[in-house]
């Protein structure tokens, strides 16, 4: 079954990469297909933890992917360099542009999704269990993409540039990003409980 996801999302990424570089998406604007790369990164280290036998390793995989999962959602955050939204409707080119943001964006949100589906998977929570860890997740990476969107640090940064990065995670509780850091964590849990849904089939 891992090898199945692992192959799937790969598919994905190629597949959306080269419809990105058709359109032109890749030559103007954020750069999407880095930012799938990350999101897709977090979904890796996910599938390495359910692989892996060794506990070290297990561990260590677990520590990245939620070092990389903001990445995931972060990908939402594109949705501003959509300047040209407005006449979508009518205009063919930006209609080729809308819909490569929208498929973008969409893998990231899905790798995401995926990818805490199978972390949890390693342990059988409870109903509200499952509710407060989502609920932490969602807010700690809410945090990650405030610190990302506004003063633009990144993953790596935790190891390069460690003191900056703490203290620019003090810097963000203010009521200056409290609805953005807030918004996404809803955002993030609704997704979260709802489509990582083994608290509802039961699946592993």
């Amino acid at each position: 079954m891992y090898k199945r996801i692992f192959i799937v999302y790969q598919s994905a990424f190629i597949a959306i990469f080269a419809v990105l570089a058709l359109i032109g998406a890749t030559q103007q604007g954020p750069n999407l297909t880095w930012n799938m790369f990350l999101a897709l990164t977090a979904l890796d280290f996910a599938l390495l933890s359910k692989v892996t036998q060794n506990r070290i390793l297990r561990w260590g995989a677990w520590l990245l992917w939620l070092l990389f999962f903001p990445n995931t959602f972060y990908m939402v955050t594109d949705l501003i360099h959509m300047h040209w939204v407005g006449d979508v409707l009518y205009n063919r080119a930006n209609q080729k542009l809308f819909f490569g943001f929208v498929f973008a964006i969409f893998f990231g949100v899905l790798c995401g999704v995926e990818s805490w589906r199978l972390v949890r998977s390693h342990f059988s929570w409870k109903l509200w269990q499952e509710i407060f860890a989502t609920s932490i997740l969602s807010f700690l990476s809410s945090l990650a993409i405030t610190v990302g969107r506004y003063p633009r640090l990144n993953s790596w940064d935790v190891f390069t540039r460690p003191r900056l990065v703490l203290q620019t995670f003090l810097d963000i509780f203010s009521w200056e990003y409290i609805i953005f850091v807030l918004g996404f964590a809803a955002l993030q849990g609704m997704c979260l409980f709802l489509l990582a849904d083994d608290w509802i089939k039961s699946r592993k």
